[in-house]
């Protein structure tokens, strides 16, 4: 009986570390998918006070995933796999077309949706780095966690902006930004 316990709990510990791992490896994607396209965001939408917000969560993504890459290399978790690359790839030049022919609420909303996305991948990604004991990962969510929380906050708070100018937000790329897309 202690043998089959003893499997388990090691069973156990192997998906958390697979768990983490893969975690890991989508926040730093994320990170650097949101480094490159709340900029392109921003610029769609000039100096309007969402712009502003998306060039706060671009900087912060973009020195995130610096860090995290530091992070996940001192803590030996694995990089990307090629599939797992392609698949990244696809996902991305999907994003640049799409986000180019949406109107730009729309547009702003699935920047939105990537930062929520990354907001319950850390909050995950915190709790399972505990459980198996990484604390440093821990604190590193905790404290990323403290600066996009509040980031993501605001941007929501901005989607007033859109109501107050539908003619900009109803507005989609001029065709010489799709052909670059």
């Amino acid at each position: 009986m202690c043998v089959h316990v003893t499997q388990l709990e090691a069973s156990r510990t192997s998906n958390q570390m697979r768990l983490l791992a893969s975690l890991c490896r989508e926040l730093l994607e994320a990170e650097r998918a949101i480094a490159r396209s709340c900029p392109r965001e921003a610029e769609r939408l000039g100096s309007s006070p969402p712009a502003v917000v998306l060039r706060a969560v671009a900087g912060h993504a973009h020195d995130s995933a610096t860090e995290l890459v530091l992070l996940r290399d001192a803590c030996e978790i694995p990089a990307l796999s090629l599939s797992q690359r392609v698949v990244l790839f696809l996902s991305t030049a999907r994003s640049n077309v799409l986000d180019s022919i949406l109107p730009k609420q729309m547009s702003y909303r699935a920047c939105l949706a990537e930062l929520h996305r990354g907001i319950d991948t850390a909050r995950l990604m915190r709790t399972t780095a505990r459980v198996t004991g990484y604390l440093e990962i821990a604190d590193w969510c905790d404290s990323w966690l403290s600066v996009r929380a509040p980031l993501l906050d605001l941007s929501g708070e901005e989607l007033s902006w859109f109501a107050e100018n539908p003619t900009r937000a109803m507005a989609r790329a001029p065709l010489a930004a799709l052909a670059r897309a």
